[in-house]
């Protein structure tokens, strides 16, 4: 008798304890299903900014009583096309770009109500508003590309209300002077003795780059290496050959300066030191810097002249039978 009052007392216990369970459940699903809602990890807590309002809405006329200077450039623009419904005149004009004016009016000019963008302010801020327009084609991969991750603005090199380039609305008059601030050592290579034709106004950084962003190596417009991106227009260097040269076949950097050099072809070095320094053991003289070799041996005459090429003209490669040596 004991023993079953016991077991009676424990298993009286144990259902009250399932009860409470049971009601405490009960009671936690009669919350709100919006309070149950949690954010995905990564996600912010706060509330989205709330939408404008018309009347947050100043128009371009307003904005213009202190802002005239900064008319000129944008009208004269693409953006100031009122006939495009893509461009922010055919839309809310300056506020399209700048956000609701009331509350700078209001505030006497208070720069913390209106989106500035202009360089020095947050780049993020300023390409997520360029980039509600200019998110297609060449610039869909601007997110996480070499420029962006540097925390370039699009104002770094544009400008909407005081362009001086013809097209493209550019900070420089010249799309190659743009790129010069940062990229002064490469520019400088145009006014050697060989180098591209950049520098003489006949192609811009932007025939092989895509500064907005690419899937290449080195931000290259064509291809996925830099050979698929040189024989885009080299088509005769483009192979397959029977006869391959491996440094071809690697990289044309390998031997030629695409931006410029003092040597001919825009090679790296003068041949035939440029030959040398792969091919240092051969029939043929191992090194120019060798006097004796160049004074008085009777295969010293390959080293003058066109060098190397003057023999093996096809160093590219060659689909000859007997090209192996890639001879003329």
């Amino acid at each position: 008798m004991f023993v079953n009052s016991r077991v009676r007392r424990s298993l009286t216990a144990t259902v009250a304890v399932g009860w409470l369970a049971v009601a405490g459940l009960a009671q936690a699903d009669q919350t709100p299903a919006a309070a149950k809602q949690r954010p995905a990890s990564g996600q912010s807590t706060a509330n989205p900014a709330p939408i404008p309002l018309a009347a947050d809405y100043v128009g371009e006329a307003t904005c213009l009583t202190c802002h005239e200077a900064q008319a000129k450039g944008y009208h004269q623009s693409a953006h100031g096309r009122a006939w495009s419904k893509g461009s922010p005149l055919a839309n809310q004009g300056c506020e399209s770009c700048h956000g609701p004016g009331k509350g700078h009016v209001d505030g006497s000019g208070d720069a913390s109500k209106i989106k500035a963008l202009k360089s020095g302010t947050n780049a993020r801020q300023i390409n997520a508003q360029c980039l509600t327009c200019h998110a297609e084609a060449a610039r869909a991969l601007w997110d996480g590309s070499a420029h962006d991750v540097r925390h370039l603005s699009c104002v770094t090199c544009h400008s909407i209300h005081g362009p001086k380039s013809e097209r493209s609305q550019l900070n420089a008059a010249r799309e190659v002077d743009t790129c010069q601030p940062c990229h002064r050592s490469l520019v400088r290579k145009f006014t050697r003795t060989s180098h591209m034709p950049v520098g003489d106004g006949k192609l811009e950084c932007s025939s092989c780059h895509n500064p907005h962003g690419a899937t290449n190596t080195r931000l290259l417009k064509a291809g996925n290496t830099v050979n698929d991106s040189c024989v885009s227009c080299h088509g005769d260097k483009r192979g397959p050959y029977l006869w391959e040269h491996s440094p071809v076949v690697q990289d044309c950097t390998t031997c030629h300066d695409a931006h410029g050099s003092m040597n001919d072809r825009m090679l790296v070095a003068k041949p035939p030191m440029l030959c040398q320094r792969c091919h240092v053991s051969s029939q043929h003289p191992s090194t120019v810097y060798d006097g004796y070799q160049l004074a008085y041996s009777t295969s010293a005459n390959r080293v003058y002249g066109r060098s190397c090429a003057a023999c093996h003209q096809n160093i590219h490669g060659s689909n000859a039978p007997s090209g192996k040596a890639f001879l003329r």
